[in-house]
Parts: structure tokens; sequence; C-alpha cells
């Protein structure tokens, strides 16, 4: 096949599915074109890190980023991709005791970072007082259920209002009144 005979692909085909999870090990250009000029100063001891931002969507050529409450848009850049294991900063988690390595508490997630030689990520909890430890997600518990609704199956009748199931009106007796939720 000839140079010319290889399809090029235009770069709004090329499209990750989003949200999807990554950390900027190193910093991936030079320069600050990369950034929104709006968020540099956001981006200012965050990258590069070990945290693992959330990447959630593409728009007027920035992806947008989150980290907990903390909001910022790059240009396409170079990152490191990373599976998520469910888990998100602001979750509920309870520990799951594995012999006595692991205090059992309930606490909140409040950092996710990825380990190089783990190879996956791991969780700070707001530990009363903070603590130091990071968790694993074999180690944590969702409490909050994140199952997405799918659409019903089940399809019920609504009746019109003012109707019957016949579809004739409904006429009240003379002694009744609609009862309006006043009491007199």
């Amino acid at each position: 096949m000839s140079e010319s005979q290889i399809p090029v692909r235009q770069e709004d085909e090329i499209q990750p599915v989003l949200p999807d999870y990554g950390v900027f090990l190193r910093t991936p250009a030079d320069g600050h074109d990369w950034i929104h000029p709006a968020d540099r100063s956001v981006i200012d001891g965050l990258i590069p890190s070990e945290r693992v931002f959330c990447r959630t969507r593409f728009e007027d050529g920035y992806y947008h980023f989150r980290y907990g409450d903390i909001r910022f848009r790059l240009r396409p850049c170079l990152w490191l991709p990373v599976v998520s294991e469910g888990i998100d900063i602001g979750d509920q988690v309870e520990t799951i005791g594995v012999g006595l390595k692991v205090e059992l508490l309930v606490s909140e997630v409040i950092g996710m970072y990825y380990s190089m030689r783990e190879r996956r990520i791991e969780y700070r909890l707001a530990a009363h007082p903070v603590s130091e430890r990071l968790y694993t997600a074999d180690q944590l518990r969702l409490l909050s259920d994140k199952q997405e609704l799918h659409p019903s199956d089940t399809f019920v009748r609504i009746p019109e209002i003012g109707a019957d199931d016949d579809g004739e009106p409904l006429h009240l007796a003379p002694d009744q009144e609609p009862d309006h939720g006043t009491d007199e």
C-alpha cells in the first residue's frame, strides 16, 4: 500500500470513551500552550504528580479534568491511562479488615494516587486525624451504590385525569366537593 493510499484519520474521529482516568507522571509538553490560560495557576503543583485525574469531557479544543473539587482544562496531551476501579474522590467507603493489618473504619476518599511499583490506584481516606496510610480497592467497600439506572421494560398505563378506565368522563356527585387540602 503506498503512502497516498493510507487512510488519514481526522482528529475528531479519535475520541476516548469519557470519563476516563489517568496520571501525568511527567510534564506532558514544554511551555504552557497545552494548559488553558485561565487554569495555569491551578496546574502548578498538580502536574507532574502521581494523582489520578478524571477526564470528563472534550469541549472547545480542551479536555476537562477533575480531581475532587479541583477543575482544569488541558489540550490533548500525553498521559498514562489508568483503569478505574469504581471508587472516586468524595465516595464514602469502609475498610475491609485483612487480619489485623487494617483498622475498620468508615470514611471518605480524599485522594487517589497511582503507584508505579504496584501498578494500581491507592486511596487516601479522611480518617481523624488524616491518615498518611493509603488503601487499595481490595481493602475498601464502596458504601454508595453507583449503578446506572436502565430504562424500565414494564409499561404502566397512566389513566387520564378526569376519565375512567374506559375513557368516559368522570362526574362528581352534587354533594361532593373536591378536597383541596384545606381544613376549616
